[in-house]
This record gives C-alpha cells, structure tokens and sequence, in this order.
C-alpha cells in the first residue's frame, strides 16, 4: 500500500500554533487549496482522534475515514458504517486490513502520535510537507520521539508569493 503523510509546519518545524490546534488559522489558502486537491484523489483516510475532534470531518460516500483511538466505544454514535470507522488496532494491523479490502493507498493526516507510529513501523512512503513562513517557537513538532528517517526529495513547488513551499519526499525503507 502506498502511504502519503501529509502535514503542514512553520519553518521553526511546528504543527501547531503553540497550544491552538486549529492548523486553518494560521495556514495559507494556496496550502488549504492543496490539501483539498490531495484529499480528494484518496478514498482511504487515517487521523488520530485528536485530529478528528478539531476537525470533525462530514460522512462522505466517496471515502472511508478511520480514526485511531484507544477509545473507540467513545466514539460509538460518530460511526457512519462505510464512511467513518473508528479503530484502537495497531497501525500494522490498520494497514494489513485495509489491503485485504482492496485499498491500495492511503492518505495519512494525523498529528504527532499516529505519524510517528506510522514512521516507527516503517510504513510511510512519501512525506508531502507544507512549509509555511511563520516562526512560532511554541507548538507541537512533527513526531513525538527521536527517530532518524532518510527522505529524498522529489518535488519542490513555490505555492505562493509569500514563499510558502510544497516539499515531496519519498522515505527511504530502513
């Protein structure tokens, strides 16, 4: 399965605006203009619960969501069979069955836990990362743990005058 992990920082390597998780605050429209093209050629969607609840994604016939949750029965009435699962299995597992169903790629959009269970279970292929030019000095970072990953760069686009850049990277498989 092709894994794309698609994430948007400031240049100081920040997910969030220090604590506010709300990503479409500080975010240029050209990246949300991206990010919405990117969505749309992908029918399999995986986010963490904590990116679930800032953004509460709408049911959509066209695409299945899975959100990663150690809770899933908390999320039991969200649940739109087909549409929006909600799951506490391993990212291998995760993976494993939704090559069983016939997915052959996946659109990862999580913050720090889901990414880095992803990253640490070697399972991402290509990293999209939006660099925004902003420094906050506060915020969240990309993973949550120290880990070494080699990426090679592919694609490189200015996405607007402000300079905000569109890197694409493949990850080199350890």
């Amino acid at each position: 399965m092709n894994i794309i992990f698609i994430a948007v920082t400031s240049v100081d390597g920040k997910m969030t605006k220090g604590v506010n998780p709300l990503v479409h605050e500080w975010t240029s429209s050209e990246d949300a203009k991206h990010f919405l093209n990117t969505r749309n050629e992908h029918n399999l969607i995986v986010m963490g619960s904590k990116t679930y609840d800032v953004v509460k994604p709408l049911a959509e016939k066209s695409r299945l969501r899975i959100i990663l949750t150690r809770n899933p029965d908390n999320y039991a009435q969200e649940k739109v069979v087909g549409q929006i699962e909600f799951s506490s299995e391993s990212v291998t597992a995760l993976v494993k069955r939704m090559e069983k169903l016939g997915y052959q790629k996946m659109l990862l959009v999580a913050g720090q836990k889901v990414a880095t269970d992803f990253f640490l279970a070697n399972l991402v292929n290509e990293f999209w990362l939006t660099i925004e030019p902003k420094l906050f000095g506060m915020g969240n970072s990309l993973l949550t743990q120290e880990m070494e990953i080699d990426l090679e760069l592919f694609s490189l686009e200015k996405l607007n005058e402000k300079g905000t850049l569109l890197l694409k990277y493949r990850v080199k498989k350890r």
